[in-house]
């Protein structure tokens, strides 16, 4: 038996799974399992009935098949078998009712785990689960993205002692990177590698490598303790973010830095080791045993803006090996050197945006101009972006101008069907984001009418259709 209480932990909330108490005197004989191998080509629950389903062989979930796994479910891999969301959809969503559990039937000879394949336009919802003990709980084939949004979204789920937690990259534009939200990751080899992906108020505990090797990556609100390496990249500072993170108590903090503001880097060995010139600003880096910063490599690099603990010069290179401690390394250049922790200095300080003014739902006819208007309280420049039902729109195109400032104007409107896969109406938000968060606007809608002879659109030219005409010409019908 389980139970399921919600603890609140500031920036995050945590499933957290209780064993029941005296589960030895509860407990029946284990079910018999369900034995599952080969081809799901149409849709299919795995319901808790018939848990645990066991993979004798893989399984592949083919197109247009949906294998749903209800809550409390339990699947058990045997020794290299694999469940291949091929070109169909996998919806894997715990909740009250019970976590769902991926897992390898013998922990010393393990299963694979799951793997999508994004190319053929399979999709996978994973939420409320335990991943464990499989050589890689979630795998992604790359590439290229047939679907408008991310490919895989995990939330709330568990990866525990996997060789990989989360491996592999689909490509795509950043609209379409695999999400990882509000997850735990706990002794794996790697926990996430590779590309493509939105890593957000998750933590990370004694894995070898937390966030391994890493580009075209977001890693934000999250927590990094006691692993070996907390985060590395290639060096390439390719698309790489780190932001608001807590990294303390690893052997080294971040490998071959990225972008990386306004988080926490202490009580580690080593706090940050340097390659290339990137953004390393706004941070508290300080308290680290052996370096709070090590460059590594020749190249003289800028750390101005960050918090070092102190502002004594002396005590700020006793924390920094660079070429003053080592032939051939460069020199850090951490001045100017703020006065005391990133938050408190109006240099690095801001606020997650706040809306103030939302965008106002709109009716308006074809060949009209529509203007929706956002407005926010901030401290710290946001950006904008808008989106039609959720997906962005382009960062300009011939009628919607730019899609990233805090208006959207659209000249003219078009009229429904007269683009192929296309119709302007639909909901408009406002995504408003800087440094220190995001925030959404409200959905607002766009209606659009049909100008033209049939003008209430009843497939008859008619008398009505003289009021409808006479409406819409007061109404500024073009």
């Amino acid at each position: 038996m389980r139970a399921f209480v919600e603890a609140f932990v500031p920036g995050r909330r945590v499933l957290v799974v209780l064993a029941a108490a005296f589960a030895g005197l509860l407990a029946s004989a284990a079910p018999a399992a369900t034995l599952v191998c080969g081809p799901i080509n149409a849709n299919t629950t795995w319901d808790l009935a018939g848990s645990p389903y066991k993979l004798t062989c893989d399984v592949h979930v083919l197109s247009g098949a949906i294998l749903t796994i209800d809550p409390g479910v339990t699947v058990e891999f045997n020794p290299g078998t694999t469940l291949v969301v091929q070109d169909g959809r996998l919806v894997a969503e715990g909740g009250f009712a019970g976590v769902i559990t991926f897992k390898s039937f013998d922990a010393t000879n393990k299963g694979n785990g799951i793997r999508v394949s994004v190319p053929t336009g399979a999709t996978a919802s994973i939420k409320q689960a335990d991943l464990m003990d499989l050589n890689f709980a979630v795998q992604l084939m790359c590439c290229g993205v047939p679907n408008a949004g991310p490919p895989v979204v995990i939330e709330n789920c568990t990866f525990s002692n996997n060789i990989y937690g989360v491996q592999g990259y689909s490509g795509g534009t950043q609209s379409q990177w695999v999400t990882i939200d509000d997850s735990i990751f706990v002794g794996n080899i790697y926990a996430i590698d590779s590309a493509d992906k939105f890593v957000s108020d998750s933590s990370f505990y004694s894995n070898t490598n937390a966030i391994f090797n890493v580009e075209r990556m977001t890693i934000q609100d999250c927590i990094f303790q006691a692993n070996d390496t907390a985060i590395s990249t290639p060096g390439n500072g390719y698309q790489v973010e780190v932001l608001r993170c807590s990294i303390t108590n690893n052997n080294n903090g971040i490998v071959r830095a990225p972008n990386v503001r306004r988080c926490t880097i202490t009580g580690n060995n080593v706090g940050v080791l340097m390659s290339i010139q990137v953004p390393v600003e706004c941070n508290d880096i300080h308290s680290n045993n052996v370096a709070n910063l090590q460059i590594q490599g020749s190249v003289s690099l800028n750390v101005g803006n960050n918090w070092w603990g102190t502002t004594s010069t002396s005590a700020i290179d006793a924390g920094i090996i660079d070429g003053f401690d080592q032939t051939g390394l460069g020199f850090a250049q951490y001045t100017p050197v703020l006065t005391g922790p990133w938050n408190t200095t109006s240099t690095c300080m801001c606020t997650t945006p706040s809306v103030t003014t939302q965008p106002v739902s709109q009716t308006v006819y074809n060949g009209q101009t529509v203007t929706f208007t956002v407005a926010a309280s901030f401290v710290g420049a946001p950006t904008y972006q808008w989106r039609r039902n959720g997906v962005n729109l382009p960062l300009w195109s011939p009628r919607f101008g730019f899609s990233n400032a805090a208006s959207l104007t659209i000249n003219p409107v078009a009229k429904p069907g007269s683009e192929p896969n296309w119709t302007d109406a639909g909901t408009y938000d406002c995504v408003i984001t800087n440094v220190c968060g995001s925030t959404t606007s409200n959905g607002a809608a766009l209606t659009v009418n049909i100008c033209g002879a049939d003008f209430d659109q009843n497939s008859t030219v008619d008398v009505s259709d003289i009021f409808a005409f006479l409406a819409a010409w007061f109404a500024g019908c073009p």
